[in-house]
């Protein structure tokens, strides 16, 4: 695994849809963006259709909307003054999700960061359907923020979950692009599928594979350890304070109990794990994980060649 980060500072687009939405620039603030990171605060007008009809009507409409969404915004960007990044802000029309789709192509955003719509009680854990949208169609990484449970004064807790796999190995370079408080709390997470592994498949089909299995299984947990003693390591290096667990079971389970057991304040996750197109058929673990979490979570997207 190469260990190059590449650029600190980053591209980021943040979808401001209501004064609330001020809880996501504080989390931005709080893991600690670099110097000359361009955040781009965007919010989507939705044009009622039948104004086409009224033309003054609708002219009039367009300039009082545009200039309270730039109010909502200048609004929602405080808690971001002063940190030495580039803040712009934009209002454009049309429908939200395929907007900030665009928008994220045109402006080669590194990351997106966006608020869980919460229409009623029942809904309180669900995305919004502008949300599933970008965590299945965007071409950059996804940061899902939800109202902190508790005041971010830099002693975060973020449960970093590892499976080796190329998007999981972007997730924790991400991390490591940013500036964390020293006081940030890593737990280096690796969740082994039990009882349904290709290998345990494999020593069923024959009494003289087990031990050979076992071999397989012996060496994979070897690699497993260093590489979490590698990764472990690196962010170390820039002084946080590192955790590493093994856990048994479904992934996605086992991420959210450990994240709520430990109150985290954060997940990370890779978009696609190493079984990627298996997971996409039964509904990933990166989306299960940012369906449910009870705190914000970020989906780390590895580059793709056709982005390069």
């Amino acid at each position: 695994w190469k260990t190059r980060i590449g650029r600190d500072y980053m591209k980021i687009l943040v979808g401001v849809t209501q004064h609330r939405d001020s809880h996501m620039t504080r989390f931005l603030k709080a893991l600690g963006l670099a110097r000359g990171t361009t955040v781009n605060m965007m919010h989507v007008i939705e044009f009622p259709p039948f104004m086409n009809q009224y033309t003054s009507v609708a002219d009039d409409w367009k300039r009082q909307a545009s200039a309270n969404a730039h109010k909502l915004i200048s609004r929602v960007v405080a808690p971001l003054s002063r940190q030495g990044l580039t803040i712009r802000s934009l209002v454009e029309d049309g429908q939200p999700g395929p907007t900030l789709l665009d928008a994220v192509t045109r402006m080669g955003i590194d990351l997106t960061v966006v608020s869980p719509y919460r229409s009623s009680r029942l809904a309180k854990f669900l995305l919004g359907s502008v949300t599933e949208l970008l965590l299945g169609e965007m071409r950059s990484s996804v940061l899902v923020v939800r109202k902190p449970r508790k005041e971010l004064h830099g002693e975060l807790t973020i449960v970093l979950a590892m499976d080796f796999s190329r998007d999981a190995k972007a997730a924790a370079k991400f991390l490591l692009r940013l500036r964390l408080p020293r006081k940030c709390r890593i737990i280096l997470l690796h969740v082994e599928e039990a009882g349904e592994t290709l290998l345990d498949r494999l020593s069923r089909l024959d009494t003289e594979l087990p031990p050979a299995i076992e071999k397989a299984k012996r060496r994979r947990k070897r690699h497993t350890r260093f590489m979490l003693d590698r990764i472990s390591g690196l962010l170390q290096q820039r002084g946080l304070l590192v955790d590493k667990m093994l856990a048994e079971g479904i992934p996605a389970e086992q991420i959210l109990r450990i994240a709520d057991r430990h109150r985290a304040d954060l997940i990370v996750v890779g978009s696609k794990g190493l079984t990627g197109l298996e997971r996409y058929l039964l509904g990933s673990v990166s989306r299960k994980v940012a369906r449910h979490a009870l705190c914000s979570v970020l989906v780390v997207k590895g580059a793709r060649r056709a982005q390069q």
